[in-house]
């Protein structure tokens, strides 16, 4: 995470680095409860955006995820996650 994303993420969530894996878990979780935004295409891939409520060490904020799906595969890939202000 970039400096100012460890810190919100830090500052609205008590996420730390070493929380990366609670962190994907609680992503994934949320995936379930929430819609994907189709926002473009290219010869790179289809881009989706996903937002999600996060609750972590009762704290809650909304993460925006997003994801790109590649032209020669079948699967998302996350890109990037963000705190939502």
């Amino acid at each position: 995470m970039g400096k100012f994303k460890a810190y919100l993420f830090k500052n609205e969530l008590g996420i730390t680095k070493e929380h990366s894996l609670l962190l994907k878990d609680e992503i994934l979780r949320g995936l379930v409860y929430s819609k994907a935004k189709k926002k473009r295409e290219d010869h790179f891939g289809t881009r989706y955006s996903v937002n999600i409520k996060i609750r972590i060490f009762e704290k809650e904020a909304m993460v925006c995820t997003a994801w790109i799906i590649r032209t020669e595969e079948d699967f998302p890939r996350l890109t990037t996650c963000y705190i939502k202000k």
